[in-house]
């Protein structure tokens, strides 16, 4: 599994087989702070174990600059996580599915594909983590940008005023609105004395 800039990304869907041979790109296009990335990155890392010819990239679309804004408005990638399987430097399938179950995934490049999956004996979460670069990031390092699979993520402030925020407006609603006043006396009939009014 590869870790591209937008450059790199863009290089690659101009590359062409001189020998005018085929070639597979599976993409991930993720942003550290979607949930809905995190939820699919360790699935989407270990797809290269069980695909060694198909060639796994991902691109962190929140970067930004000018090479990512070209990618984005090329290919249309509206929101993320964005898979998609590549041939010969274009885009031929998106996968719109939940992908955050590995098994799903390596269907879907199955039915998809030619290509052979390898038969691993090990098991799922063994991972050689020797030879890890930056661009070839091992599986903690890689999974450790996502802020959703971090272990500490804090207090939620948002949902905190979000549920004081409702509370806020239900009160309002039964204290001072009619139909909220006649609801109250309808289901709550030791309350009325309270909205006599």
């Amino acid at each position: 599994m590869q870790l591209l800039t937008a450059q790199e990304m863009l290089y690659l869907t101009k590359l062409r087989d001189k020998a005018g041979r085929p070639w597979c790109l599976l993409s991930f296009f993720f942003s550290p702070d979607c949930i809905f990335s995190s939820k699919v990155a360790d699935s989407f890392y270990q797809i290269a174990r069980f695909y060694p010819k198909l060639r796994v990239v991902a691109v962190d679309v929140s970067k930004g600059g000018k090479e990512m804004e070209s990618l984005i408005a090329q290919y249309g990638i509206a929101s993320t996580p964005v898979l998609a399987i590549w041939q010969d430097g274009l885009p031929r399938l998106r996968l719109y599915e939940d992908y955050s179950k590995l098994h799903t995934l390596i269907n879907v490049i199955r039915l998809q594909t030619d290509l052979k999956r390898k038969v691993i004996f090990k098991n799922y979460e063994e991972f050689d983590e020797s030879g890890c670069t930056e661009t070839e990031p091992c599986r903690q390092e890689f999974l450790s940008r996502f802020k959703y699979l971090q272990a500490e993520l804090g207090f939620d402030w948002y949902l905190f005023v979000a549920s004081i925020t409702c509370i806020l407006n239900v009160t309002y609603f039964i204290l001072f609105s009619t139909k909220g006043r006649e609801l109250i006396r309808q289901y709550f009939p030791r309350l009325r004395n309270l909205f006599a009014s």
